[in-house]
């Protein structure tokens, strides 16, 4: 008797131990949605957590409010008439979509704002193409094809994100990010095999095929970024950034190329202008460029004699940053169209001060820009960086959730002699290494294995009960 309890007992064990582990094994697959509005309303309802897969072509009409989750696009085309996630935080993870409209909307089409801390785990958005135009010029929104503005302290990675829509603003305005506006703290962003084709224009302030507009620190690696759009602001625009404000930001870019025409339409004077790369940095700003290149025309804007019709005054105008202040710019292997820049601008930390960069013909230009495309979701071992970043490789690009956050990213010297310093940066005492876990990673090794341990000491009884009967 004692050993059919014994085995009954340990039978319900096991049962209990099996279904245990069925809940957790469906509780990490993702959610099938049939379409954008049930996943909406479903996310919306779970307060933006949950793991999603989007199962069909779809229409979006209504928002997702707050999203920390995970949404699969699943390859499919959503057709965006308002925007797709108002607000994502820290732990989101968005891929593999793509969106589309045949009219021009007045909203940033994707993401609103990004908000978060250092204490949230990243944000990862991957294999994302924006076809949607958008027209903003009725509101004072910062838009951009991807996200329309970061805000607080954020960890993000941006890969294999592309903007095809033209963008109209009054603010500033990017094809990836249109303002990173902190009030404190870093910005961490890593930029791998983005591209910009749109055309981004503003009547007030700032537009940049990348980056619209930083206000305060950053710390960003650019990993083949590349704008081909024409890029038009009212006093401050540039090929990849337009500008860093205040603080100070260290950016690496790595085979990067601008080809748009770049103009600034009002504003003259040695801190407005234009670029081929980054318009304009303040502080103690580092920007590193290495096997980059640029091409286009920069046009600044002019003060004309009324009576006379004299230009009176210029703004800055640049192949690479044409106003630095007190930062500093450091090129290697950088080539650039010859006579890109207009004749008669002021370059302010101009391109023909630096070393490490050569003129060069049309011919050049093209080759190295399709030898950066051709290169598109390989790996790659950035300059300046403690470690090869190379979690890509031809056979699994864009099918990872890795994230090398920049916290690697070494402080290069002020030693114009030497290109970067090999002493890594502290890391701030209040930003741990962050790490990305995945829905189908929670609980996941972790559960298994207490689940393994519960189950071989439940084997364990069953051995003991026949011995004691034996």
């Amino acid at each position: 008797m004692k050993k059919i309890i014994s085995v009954i007992i340990t039978i319900t064990m096991l049962a209990a131990l099996l279904a245990t582990m069925a809940i957790g094994a469906s509780a990490d697959a993702p959610v099938e949605c049939k379409d954008w509005e049930e996943f909406a309303q479903k996310a919306n309802l779970s307060y933006g957590e949950g793991n999603f897969k989007l199962m069909s072509d779809s229409v979006c009409e209504t928002s997702v409010e707050g999203f920390f989750g995970t949404f699969d696009g699943n390859g499919h085309t959503i057709t965006v008439k308002n925007t797709m996630f108002m607000d994502v935080g820290g732990g989101a993870i968005i891929t593999n979509f793509t969106a589309t409209n045949t009219e021009a909307i007045d909203v940033c089409p994707i993401i609103l704002a990004i908000n978060g801390s250092f204490e949230d785990a990243p944000v990862l958005l991957e294999n994302i193409t924006n076809n949607v135009n958008v027209d903003a010029s009725g509101n004072t929104n910062r838009v951009a094809g991807i996200v329309g503005s970061t805000d607080n302290e954020n960890h993000i990675t941006f890969k294999n994100c592309v903007n095809n829509g033209n963008i109209i603003s009054n603010e500033q305005a990017g094809g990836i990010i249109g303002n990173a506006d902190l009030a404190s703290g870093y910005l961490y962003a890593n930029f791998i095999d983005c591209v910009n084709n749109g055309d981004i224009t503003t009547s007030i302030h700032y537009a940049a095929g990348i980056v619209g507009n930083v206000n305060q620190h950053c710390d960003f690696v650019m990993v083949r970024c590349i704008n081909t759009g024409d890029i038009t602001a009212r006093e401050i625009a540039g090929g990849i950034i337009s500008r860093i404000l205040g603080g100070k930001a260290n950016v690496i870019m790595y085979k990067c190329a601008s080809t748009g025409n770049v103009t600034t339409t009002e504003r003259a004077g040695e801190k407005y202008g234009v670029a081929g790369l980054v318009s304009r940095t303040t502080g103690t700003s580092t920007i590193s460029i290495y096997d980059s290149f640029v091409s286009g025309t920069f046009t600044p804007a002019t003060v004309v004699d009324e009576t006379t019709g004299e230009v009176t005054a210029t703004s800055g105008a640049d192949a690479v940053c044409q106003y630095a202040s007190t930062g500093l710019i450091m090129t290697e292997n950088v080539k650039i169209l010859h006579n890109s820049v207009v004749a008669g601008s002021t370059a302010y930390t101009a391109s023909e001060t630096a070393t490490g960069f050569e003129y060069a013909d049309q011919v050049a230009i093209d080759a190295g820009v399709a030898a950066i495309m051709a290169d598109f979701g390989k790996a790659y071992d950035v300059p300046g960086t403690t470690a090869p970043d190379t979690e890509e490789t031809t056979e699994d690009a864009g099918n990872d959730t890795t994230v090398d956050d920049g916290a690697d990213t070494d402080a290069p010297s002020n030693d114009t002699t030497a290109k970067v310093d090999t002493t890594p940066a502290p890391a701030p005492a209040t930003t741990p290494a962050p790490t990305v876990t995945t829905a189908a990673e929670e609980g996941g090794c972790g559960s298994s294995i207490s689940l393994a341990i519960v189950a071989v000491a439940a084997v364990g009884a069953v051995a003991i009960a026949r011995k004691k009967e034996d």
